[in-house]
């Protein structure tokens, strides 16, 4: 498994070890570690910005309603 692999994983299941650890010895940490940790509050941000779901047809009405 590569870095970027790990990383990934990491990004995804948010690992809570990896933050404790950046909480209780942040200089101990990795390069690896911080892109991680990074990589994921930048998901996390991505995740939030998105909007909701919303069907097509909604959608369609939504700009009905604006003409």
């Amino acid at each position: 498994m590569t870095d970027a692999d790990k990383n990934t994983i990491i990004a995804i299941w948010n690992d809570l070890v990896l933050r404790k650890r950046l909480e209780d010895a942040p200089y101990g940490l990795s390069q690896q570690e911080l892109l991680a940790i990074r990589q994921n509050d930048e998901l996390q941000r991505f995740m939030g910005n998105t909007p909701a779901f919303t069907s097509t047809r909604d959608q369609l009405a939504q700009r009905l309603e604006v003409l």
